[in-house]
C-alpha cells in the first residue's frame, strides 16, 4: 500500500483509522488498539505477546486486556462497514460470531464478536505456530450470520482496491 492502512484519507477527509473508531465507539463501551503500527492514541494500546503472529496476536491481546465477556474485533480496513453491520453482528448469541459468506468463498473472519473465554484456545493455537484466524475459526465452534449488502464487506488489500473504493463513493 506504500503506508499503513490506517493512514488512508476517506473522501469526506477522515482517516480510515477515525472511521473505524467512530464504528467502535458508536457500539462498543471502550475501544482499545492493537498492532505494531498504530499511531499515537488517547485510546488504550494493546501490545501483542507473540511477535511476527498477526492479527491474532491482537485479538489475543484484546481478550487478555478485556478478561471477560463479549469483544468485537474490527480490522482496520474495511472503510465501507457501518453502525448496522455491527449491531447485528452483536444481537447474535455465540462466543464467536461473524458473517456468512456465499458457499465456496473463503471464510469472512473480521468483522467479529469474539467471547474473552476463547483466550486459552488461542493461545494455544498461536503458541503451536498457527497464524490465520480462519485455521483457528475451524477447529471453534462459531457462528455465520447472513449480511444484506455484501459490499460492505470488502477489505483493502492493494492499491487497487483502495482506487475502486474511492472511485466507487
Amino acid at each position: 500500500m506504500g503506508r499503513p492502512k490506517h493512514e488512508l484519507q476517506l473522501p469526506d477527509g477522515r482517516l480510515l483509522l477515525d472511521h473505524m473508531l467512530d464504528l467502535c465507539d458508536a457500539v462498543a463501551g471502550q475501544t482499545m488498539l492493537c498492532g505494531g503500527d498504530v499511531p499515537e492514541s488517547d485510546r488504550t494500546v494493546l501490545q501483542d505477546r507473540v511477535r511476527g503472529a498477526g492479527p491474532l496476536a491482537g485479538v489475543e491481546a484484546l481478550l487478555r486486556a478485556a478478561g471477560s465477556g463479549r469483544c468485537l474485533v474490527l480490522p482496520c480496513d474495511m472503510p465501507a462497514l457501518d453502525v448496522k453491520d455491527l449491531l447485528s453482528l452483536a444481537r447474535v448469541e455465540g462466543d464467536i460470531v461473524h458473517f456468512d459468506v456465499p458457499s465456496g468463498s473463503p471464510l469472512q473472519c473480521l468483522p467479529m464478536i469474539i467471547d474473552a473465554g476463547q483466550l486459552p484456545a488461542l493461545e494455544k493455537f498461536i503458541d503451536g505456530g498457527g497464524r490465520a484466524m480462519h485455521r483457528f475459526m475451524d477447529g471453534v465452534d462459531h457462528v455465520g450470520i447472513p449480511h444484506d449488502a455484501p459490499e460492505r464487506l470488502l477489505n483493502i488489500n492493494s492499491p487497487d482496491d483502495w482506487a475502486a473504493y474511492v472511485e466507487s463513493c
